[in-house]
């Protein structure tokens, strides 16, 4: 743990801001990319819906078996 410490110790993080004429909303740009991760995930979680639905209706119904000895 000694030299991973070291490690993230010695980072040092810098921000910045572009230029109006290049991003004239000033958003930080890692908000971009989770709203595009996060409409990605709402995409995905609706088509994994439609398949566990269109796995349950494909599921045989049960069968009851009558024994009459």
């Amino acid at each position: 743990m000694d030299k991973a410490s070291e490690a993230i110790f010695s980072l040092q993080p810098v921000t910045f801001r572009y230029k109006k004429a290049l991003d004239p909303e000033a958003l930080p740009q890692f908000e971009r990319a989770i709203a595009k991760q996060q409409k990605q995930i709402e995409t995905l979680t609706a088509g994994l819906q439609k398949v566990s639905v269109q796995l349950e209706l494909s599921k045989p119904a049960p069968q009851t078996v009558l024994n009459n000895d």
